[in-house]
């Protein structure tokens, strides 16, 4: 059985602190790397205004556990663009084991 192509996918996360009862959000710093399979996506979403918008994005498919915890909100760069974590990957188990992790990352919205 041939194995798919997977991607070195970059991972980001900014530190949190509270300054003065306010959350600040600082620089992102590099957490790691993961190979994943890229699925890239778009969906057509109309807000609560009736205004249409598409959302570019992927989904990053992850065969066996993760080196480290991925996070919503996390930054991945994805084929040279910074994508958002936008959900909290999805843990595929057989039984009481791990066997891949989907990851969902947006990029922004086109009017």
């Amino acid at each position: 059985m041939r194995t798919p192509p997977t991607e070195t996918i970059t991972v980001a996360r900014a530190d949190e602190t509270t300054t003065d009862g306010r959350r600040v959000i600082g620089t992102p710093s590099t957490v790691g790397t993961v190979q994943a399979l890229v699925e890239p996506c778009a969906y057509d979403r109309t807000d609560t205004a009736g205004r249409r918008a598409i959302t570019h994005g992927c989904n990053l498919y992850h065969r066996g556990g993760l080196p480290f915890g991925i996070l919503a909100g996390d930054l991945l760069t994805v084929r040279g663009r910074t994508m958002r974590v936008t959900q909290t990957p999805e843990v595929w188990r057989r039984g009481d084991t791990g066997i891949g992790v989907k990851i969902h990352a947006e990029e922004g919205q086109d009017q």
